[in-house]
């Protein structure tokens, strides 16, 4: 049934026929209610989950941005068409500026992690 096609008495009374839980006044309470119950509920799972995948997107993005400063850079460092002492110093800017701190220092607790297993 394409509901998008119907008259607005149809779909009226489609939805008092059908059961569906918006049908009535009483039974709107209780799927509003139901729906706060279940963010409450979920909501620490959903926290969680936000945050791990915020942190994840973080180290793409920084990753992602830094692979755009070495290829904006990687011709004159081939080439040698540029200063190096000129160009190093306004690639380590545009490398914080994007985070390369953030990340080297997540690398290096996780190097640090490993070897404290014993490896």
């Amino acid at each position: 049934m394409n509901f998008r096609r119907m008259k607005q008495a149809d779909k009226e009374e489609y939805a008092a026929s059908s059961g569906s839980a918006f049908s009535g006044k009483g039974n709107m309470i209780v799927s509003i209610l139901f729906a706060i119950l279940c963010v409450l509920f979920f909501l620490p799972v959903l926290l969680v989950l936000i945050i791990s995948v915020s942190k994840e997107n973080r180290k793409e993005s920084i990753i992602t941005a830094l692979q755009a400063i070495f290829s904006d850079y990687s011709t004159e460092f081939r080439t040698g068409t540029s200063d190096p002492d000129v160009v190093i110093p306004k690639m380590r800017a545009r490398m914080e500026a994007a985070g390369f701190d953030e990340l080297l220092a997540d690398v290096q607790g996780q190097i640090n992690e490993w070897f404290a297993g014993g490896h």
